[in-house]
């Protein structure tokens, strides 16, 4: 029993984990593979160029979309701890990420010349913390959603009528 519980206290902190894999490793995976070809092929590319032409940004943008269509799904009838909080930061995020990317596409399309050291440091910046708040979210949403109080009414009940039926009890 006490196996099971430990178990089900881990699920949303597992679910949140695989969150985390999902948009650290796998979202950004044309990163990952141009960097992998420009090293087969000896070419020198940092990470850092590619948060120079925004794609950090818009992977960001991307999470703090969704994260505050988490948030706003189902806020009537369900509690999110932090959800204000954690709805500011996705706020202000995404109008950062959105910002950056308008200035980087901009500043290509028009050749105007920008601080690049800024925008490549402030758009990796907001991709961890965009990663962060979005664990925070998809760990709070999996908690929330997780625990069905009727269901666990249901099998307790199930339970004691088990237990009183073994117990020699009659119905």
């Amino acid at each position: 029993m006490a196996r099971e519980k430990n178990k089900a206290e881990q699920f949303p902190f597992r679910e949140a984990m695989r969150w985390l894999f999902w948009s650290a490793i796998v979202a950004p995976i044309p990163v990952w593979v141009l960097l992998f070809l420009l090293l087969v092929f000896s070419q020198v590319l940092t990470l850092s160029q590619f948060a120079d032409q925004g794609e950090f940004a818009i992977y960001s943008g991307s999470i703090f979309a969704s994260g505050l269509y988490l948030l706003a799904r189902d806020e009537k009838t369900s509690v999110i701890r932090g959800r204000s909080i954690l709805r500011t930061f996705c706020i202000f995020g995404l109008l950062a990420a959105i910002l950056f990317y308008a200035v980087i596409a901009a500043s290509t399309l028009w050749k105007i010349t920008t601080n690049l050291a800024f925008i490549r440091g402030f758009t990796l910046v907001l991709f961890g913390v965009a990663i962060v708040i979005g664990f925070l979210i998809t760990y709070f949403d999996v908690v929330r959603s997780y625990y069905d109080p009727m269901a666990l009414l249901k099998d307790d009940r199930k339970k004691l009528e088990d237990d009183f039926k073994n117990s020699g009890g009659s119905r």
